[in-house]
């Protein structure tokens, strides 16, 4: 697993580009967590490559961004970074916390997790997290953003 192959191509044993790197992951297999990058399938592309050429997006709704890192171990999603001034910071989440379920939706899993959040709504949405810290149990509703507000775009001259 590297950081830095997001945009990286993706190639099968002939040569042909079939995935582009997206983003680091990490997966709970047996008693330990292994990284790894994940790509997105090269046949998506034909859909939105239009709206990405002339929009720089893919012009679908964007998901709720929390401004969290997330990992999972033994069944457990864990809270392992926050975004500062983030969405989840703001709302009270602390490091380490355990996420216990998303709008009513137990989550085990980070895939649980991303599905649970995306499944609330489109960036803006309020999502509603419960959260576990030191033996208690927390309810926070996170106003989620869209992550492309945050980006910094090149100035027009």
């Amino acid at each position: 697993a590297h950081p830095e192959w997001s945009g990286a191509a993706l190639v099968n044993d002939q040569g042909q580009l079939v995935g582009i790197g997206s983003l680091l992951s990490q997966e709970g297999l047996r008693d330990e967590n292994v990284h790894s990058n994940m790509s997105v399938p090269i046949d998506l592309l034909g859909p939105i490559l239009e709206s990405l050429l002339n929009t720089g997006h893919s012009g679908v709704a964007a998901r709720p961004w929390l401004g969290l890192y997330a990992g999972e171990s033994k069944g457990q999603v864990i809270v392992g970074g926050l975004s500062a001034s983030g969405p989840a910071e703001k709302a009270g989440v602390h490091l380490g916390d355990l996420i216990v379920d998303v709008a009513g939706v137990r989550v085990t899993s980070l895939a649980d997790f991303l599905r649970a959040v995306w499944s609330v709504g489109a960036a803006g949405v309020r999502v509603p997290l419960k959260i576990g810290r030191d033996g208690d149990v927390l309810r926070l509703d996170i106003q989620s953003r869209d992550r492309n507000d945050l980006l910094k775009r090149p100035q027009m001259h």
